[in-house]
């Protein structure tokens, strides 16, 4: 039978793969001294109302370094939500009120939070002459888990000859279709987002919709092959 925690767990690089493996969804809020009172009151509080539904986990820095350059955290305290061992959002600088909406996402019960206006940027262009865009630890949030329209992440290397195989392919999807969005990812350059979605064979390719993994595949495809696969997604 397993156990039901209305508490908030403290965890670390040591015990992290049991809570990550509990069979629950996790909220990790990584921080580097101390959590603020009212955001530590928000989470004995989200804590108890979703008792057996999900873990709510805090991590400290020091406690945590491997988890910190697993799931790229650069601020903090950085939450991170976790379902099905696949991370579906990451926000930093998170604060008190971050913290509901994030976990109701996280469990199907509401849309994932808008970025804030400071997060935002220039608004991305949805021209159909558009180019693959290229991600990295700081954006990837921004440009594909919060995108309003399907992305497809290429996870690739310069010194990758599939990888520069199927290059060609992605180019013309980018410029040719509008409900579909394409992002690139150095593996090399960014190893934090490697190793958080797994791409240990490249090039890796996942299809992210709403926040969410819904596809994946591993290897260079013939192009009429990717164009297949990624069909549903580009058709308006």
């Amino acid at each position: 039978m397993q156990r039901v925690f209305d508490i908030v767990l403290a965890s670390s690089d040591m015990s992290l793969e049991r809570v990550l493996n509990a069979g629950l969804p996790v909220a990790l809020i990584f921080y580097e001294r101390e959590l603020p009172g009212n955001m530590r009151q928000s989470l004995d509080d989200l804590a108890r109302l979703y008792a057996g539904r999900a873990l709510l986990v805090t991590l400290n820095r020091g406690d945590a370094s491997q988890a910190v350059s697993r799931f790229g955290v650069r601020e903090f305290p950085t939450l991170v939500t976790v379902k099905d061992g696949k991370t579906i959002a990451i926000l930093g600088n998170a604060t008190q009120s971050d913290l509901a909406p994030y976990v109701a996402h996280l469990l199907g019960e509401g849309p994932l939070p808008a970025p804030r206006a400071s997060e935002q940027g220039p608004a991305p262009k949805r021209s159909t002459s558009a180019a693959p865009v290229t991600v990295n630890e700081n954006d990837f949030n921004r440009e594909v888990l919060q995108s309003d329209r399907p992305v497809l992440v290429d996870f690739w290397a310069p010194w990758c000859a599939p990888c520069r195989m199927v290059a060609p392919t992605l180019e013309k999807l980018a410029a040719e279709q509008s409900n579909l969005k394409i992002a690139k990812v150095n593996v090399d350059e960014n190893p934090g987002l490697a190793s958080r979605y797994r791409a240990m064979s490249i090039p890796t390719m996942i299809v992210v919709q709403g926040g969410r993994e819904v596809d994946r595949w591993v290897g260079a495809m013939p192009e009429n092959t990717l164009r297949n696969r990624v069909a549903r997604w580009t058709q308006g």
